[in-house]
């Protein structure tokens, strides 16, 4: 049995199955990776995706990145961003798309608070 092992896009551009993914997902792979995490295995390379369907396989859609993951405006700002090879200005457009991008849709930061003990009282800290 062959251990688990997970691959990011750097990995998968040395399997076989990065030349079959073409110039716009490659791109798109790429791009996306920036902003949100990416990880596969091989299991799921050589068992799950049907190759011959890509990019409409469902495994596929599920787990690589694609462009309509983003509006086409933030797509193609983290795009040119990343192209130009400025880290301070790629890391904060990630910073803020991500932002936008709401990863708290049940409203956890304004309906929660955490409490901290502060001199025998308490004070509420919203993150």
């Amino acid at each position: 049995m062959n251990k688990f092992k997970p691959l990011g896009i750097q990995a998968l551009k040395q399997t076989p199955y990065w030349s079959r993914l073409g110039a716009e997902l490659q791109e798109a792979a790429e791009v996306i990776g920036e902003l949100l995490e990416f990880r596969t295995n091989t299991y799921v390379l050589e068992r799950l995706i049907n190759w011959d369907n890509v990019p409409n396989d469902p495994m596929f859609r599920m787990i690589f990145p694609h462009p309509s993951m983003l509006s086409e405006s933030d797509y193609a700002r983290l795009r040119d961003v990343r192209s130009a090879g400025d880290q301070a200005q790629l890391a904060s457009l990630v910073r803020t798309i991500r932002e936008s991008m709401n990863p708290q849709p049940g409203g956890q930061l304004t309906r929660t608070c955490q409490k901290f003990c502060v001199q025998g009282g308490f004070r509420n800290v919203n993150r």
